[in-house]
């Protein structure tokens, strides 16, 4: 048994060295044109990028170019894409090299009157891009594009172009988009004592969920931002987080009773017990029964978690398509294949208390 031990801690450190080699490398530097499309995660921006087959990470500069080559020949994309966003610094150059980026010159990272002018390209490039492959212009996009289609076909054959992600069915498509990790079970870790300070635990096993559930894919990310809703997915806040949870699922009963659940407390606390809401806060935590506590927040994630899948494919399912074309099978593929209670089987009939809730995304 002992013999395990040393492999295991180089394993251990191995995997640490290698997680923080990668976060100093983006944590220096950052490829502006791809943190454009991470953070544009409506409906039809998600039908654009899954059209476009968008790759992220360490491939999104050869997709970029490649998205280049592409459109060259049409005057309107090429001249966008050859436009300086600065001096010297064309739109084509920002999705082709990374470059350092300062938190301090604002929430971007960079000098807020270049990150205007950039925004202002990318959201041209994605009209144009737009237009020519779905035939028509995106919500608020007032621009004349007769003559621009007049020129220049669908670069989706006729027989699919009703149908944005071309060759991909329905079915292919939901289950590409979903993380598979959100459709099991989520457990956190049992503490050793039998007392756990609450508002430490709760914020390492929220933090944690947040870290295992969704991939650095494109995939993972728009999951991640509509999880998150409002909230800025690439710099996850707990504190923040969690104080949004009480007015975010207010009308939800179950997660209602969850954030409300009394917590058994330690006898050397001066109460008896305490509302778990408040003993994820760091002004209300408490030494709080382990067993207790723990029970208690793998519930409410779960809960969340089946809720937020449930509206994530619905979303989903409003951009590709009318829900009525989603096949049975699909979804009792996921019935049986995840331990979600109804997460999923409620689209193929009735509503819950959370149908009527605003969606985020």
């Amino acid at each position: 048994m002992h013999s395990q031990i040393p492999e295991n801690l180089i394993k251990q450190a191995l995997e640490i060295h290698k997680e923080n080699t990668r976060l100093v490398r983006l944590a220096a530097n950052r490829n502006f044109a791809e943190y454009w499309f991470v953070l544009h995660t409506n409906p039809e921006d998600i039908k654009l990028q899954t059209q476009l087959g968008i790759m992220l990470g360490r491939d999104f500069k050869n997709w970029w170019l490649d998205l280049y080559d592409k459109t060259k020949r049409i005057p309107e994309i090429r001249g966008l894409f050859d436009r300086d966003v600065i001096p010297g610094e064309t739109l084509l150059d920002y999705g082709a090299v990374e470059r350092p980026y300062d938190n301090s010159l604002g929430p971007h990272g960079m000098d807020p009157a270049e990150w205007n002018l950039l925004d202002a390209r990318m959201r041209q490039l994605a009209q144009y891009l737009y237009v020519w492959i779905f035939r028509v212009s995106m919500s608020g996009d007032r621009n004349n594009y007769v003559a621009f289609l007049g020129r220049n076909p669908s670069p989706v054959n006729s027989s699919s172009s009703s149908s944005p992600a071309s060759s991909m069915s329905y079915e292919q498509i939901l289950e590409k988009a979903i993380p598979r990790k959100l459709f099991d079970e989520y457990h956190v870790s049992k503490p050793n004592d039998p007392f756990v300070q609450s508002y430490a635990y709760i914020k390492r096993e929220v933090t944690a969920f947040f870290v295992r559930a969704f991939s650095f894919s494109q995939e993972g990310k728009i999951a991640k931002g509509h999880f998150l809703q409002q909230l800025n997915p690439n710099k996850f806040d707990f504190d923040e987080y969690w104080n949004s949870l009480p007015s975010r699922y207010a009308n939800v009963p179950e997660i209602v009773a969850i954030l409300d659940k009394s917590i058994t407390l330690s006898p050397a606390s001066t109460i008896p017990i305490e509302k778990f809401s408040t003993l994820g806060t760091s002004a209300g935590s408490q030494e709080a029964d382990s067993d207790d506590i723990k029970k208690t927040l793998e519930a409410l994630i779960n809960k969340i978690k089946e809720i937020e899948v449930e509206s994530l494919q619905e979303n989903l399912v409003k951009i590709y398509g009318n829900i009525a074309k989603v096949t049975r099978p699909f979804l009792e593929f996921y019935n049986t294949s995840t331990k979600l209670m109804g997460g999923i089987g409620s689209l193929s009939g009735g509503q819950d208390s959370y149908s009527g809730r605003r969606r985020y995304y």
